[in-house]
């Protein structure tokens, strides 16, 4: 699924929601896949309510970054928190309930279940979470793009930009609090790309805290004044938009 989501087991207790945006720090972050390095020392540093655009080629290690701090990466050492809270080593679920949310690339949903479905799955995390969920209506009216297709869809149906746009939807209903983006304009057309993105601004003006890991600079120069740049698992600079 495209954003990450806590199972029904209870929570383990020294895991507890953030209710608002928190800062997100890495430090000295290593990861592995096997005996090869895809990280090598990354450090970077997210004030609460910011957003961090990330730029790198292919294979630069943008995924895996976002993969480890939403709990998706175990085999990883360093330094990872949310709001004070250890992110590294932790399931899925668990960051998911310290309000991470994790979008990947390539619009990837349940193809076999609804529009609804999907909302009222990212609403139960939302409960999860103690935060308030917006309804249902609430929500397909930000997004008339989905609203459009008719919530009772399947997914599977759904062009690519508009599994996008319901992967943020579901963001937005989840209550996350920090949002990973993993490339969110890969594969869309210039015109769908705008339009995702159109959302996406609308969650930094909510004052989410975001990582964005994008290849094409131009779509995070109205959402972030800062971007940092990955090149074989190391931040090589910063560039001011």
């Amino acid at each position: 699924m495209a954003i990450t989501h806590s199972s029904d087991s209870t929570p383990s207790t020294n895991v507890a929601a953030a209710s608002q945006p928190q800062r997100l720090e890495v430090a000295n972050l290593q990861a592995f896949y096997g005996p090869a390095r895809a990280l090598a020392g990354v450090d970077l540093t997210i004030e609460a309510g910011d957003s961090l655009g990330l730029i790198g080629n292919n294979g630069a290690g943008k995924t895996t970054l976002l993969r480890v701090l939403a709990g998706l990466h175990q085999k990883a050492n360093g330094t990872c928190t949310y709001g004070g809270a250890n992110l590294l080593g932790k399931k899925p679920d668990q960051a998911a309930l310290l309000g991470v949310g994790l979008v990947r690339d390539g619009g990837r949903v349940f193809e076999n279940l609804s529009i609804l479905d999907h909302l009222r799955l990212a609403g139960r995390l939302g409960k999860r979470r103690g935060r308030p969920v917006d309804e249902v209506e609430k929500t397909l009216e930000t997004f008339p793009l989905l609203a459009s297709r008719g919530i009772q869809t399947k997914a599977g149906y759904l062009s690519g930009g508009q599994r996008q746009v319901l992967n943020l939807a579901m963001a937005m209903v989840s209550g996350a609090t920090c949002v990973l983006l993993d490339e969110p304009s890969a594969g869309l057309a210039e015109s769908t790309a705008e339009a995702v993105f159109n959302i996406i601004r609308e969650l930094a003006e909510r004052g989410i805290t975001m990582l964005i890991a994008e290849q094409d600079v131009r779509w995070l120069q109205t959402l972030t004044k800062r971007v940092a740049e990955l090149e074989m698992g190391r931040i090589v600079g910063y560039s001011e938009l």
